[in-house]
């Protein structure tokens, strides 16, 4: 006489039939009871409880791991394009174009590299300005050692009669258009020289001078003659 089955498990057993199947699981599939028969298709209540479990608690889904996000890198800041600063880096020497310019000429504002740069009481000059400008008497110590006017006017005030004796007088005066003649040629070649009016007074005296001391002379060779 066989075992009837419970009806909870039959039930059960027919639930996992119908039920939908889920990816991951295995589908239920019927295990034969006891009996060897094929033809008896009573199902174990073994199986059937194994079949309602699996139905109830299917095996869990393994959640795919998250994304790992890499750090991206900020872009490249925007180039800026470089200056053209004028004596600096980028700007090359007038006379020696290979050469990187140290600083600008104080007159003419060229670039000038580290040879060409004349330094001059505090300033710097290219070679061209700096000779220019010694050629025309602009530099302070070229002017300095411009004596000629001073030494002009000197000559002039010594050679007035009264304030010398004797033949001293037309020999100072003498010495100052001398000196005065030639500071006005130099005057001449160098425009920027201070002395002008020194060397123009100092012609004057001595001129006067010896007319006075030439007209003394001239007085006494009449008196000597008439005495």
């Amino acid at each position: 006489m066989s075992q009837s089955p419970d009806p909870f498990l039959l039930a059960a057993s027919e639930t996992a039939r119908t039920a939908p199947h889920t990816p991951g699981t295995t589908p239920p599939s019927p295990v034969a009871s006891g009996s060897q028969n094929p033809a008896d298709d009573t199902p174990d209540d073994g199986a059937l409880l194994a079949d309602a479990l699996r139905s109830v608690n299917p095996a869990p889904l393994v959640a795919a791991p998250a994304a790992v996000e890499l750090p991206v890198a900020p872009p490249p800041p925007a180039s800026t394009p470089a200056r053209f600063v004028p004596g600096g880096p980028g700007a090359p020497c007038v006379a020696h174009p290979t050469n990187l310019a140290a600083t600008a000429c104080e007159r003419c504002g060229n670039f000038m590299c580290s040879l060409c740069v004349t330094p001059v009481e505090g300033h710097s000059y290219c070679p061209r300005c700096f000779g220019l400008m010694h050629s025309r008497g602009s530099l302070g110590f070229v002017q300095r050692r411009f004596t000629a006017p001073g030494t002009c006017l000197a000559l002039g005030i010594l050679s007035i009669p009264g304030l010398c004796m004797g033949l001293y007088s037309p020999i100072l005066a003498i010495a100052a258009l001398v000196v005065g003649f030639r500071a006005q040629k130099q005057l001449a070649r160098q425009p920027d020289l201070p002395g002008r009016k020194l060397v123009t007074w100092g012609i004057s005296l001595g001129a006067v001078s010896l007319t006075a001391s030439l007209g003394f002379v001239a007085w006494l060779i009449i008196q000597m003659m008439k005495g």
